[in-house]
């Protein structure tokens, strides 16, 4: 249903399609020979993305758990950043102390082998 909803959006004049969606580029690959077969791609990619991110965000947890500290630490640099006037360009990604915490819970944890 998904992908035939994605190609009647590209066929609309009147429609802003997103090219670099990832259900535009599965429609449009000629290399796969059934909508079965990008079907099953498209459930590899969800269910590999939600596992590895369900991953990364539980041992995130658990390493700042396992280091209060750095819990307090984050928590309050949260806070202060959060209360920055941003405007509507508050974006989780520009606070530093959050991608340090990230990388770190990363390294620690890959959610893939090396």
């Amino acid at each position: 249903k998904m992908l035939r909803q994605s190609r009647l959006r590209q066929k609309d004049p009147d429609e802003n399609v997103d090219k670099n969606n990832l259900a535009f580029l599965l429609c449009n690959d000629s290399n796969y020979a059934s909508d079965e077969q990008r079907v099953r791609d498209i459930l590899l990619f969800f269910f590999a993305g939600f596992d590895t991110t369900s991953h990364s965000i539980a041992f995130t947890f658990l390493e700042l758990a396992r280091n209060p500290k750095e819990q307090v630490k984050l928590r309050t640099a949260l806070k202060d950043w959060a209360m920055q006037d941003q405007g509507p360009d508050l974006d989780l990604k520009s606070c530093p102390e959050l991608t340090y915490a990230t990388k770190e819970a990363l390294r620690l944890n890959p959610p893939a082998p090396n």
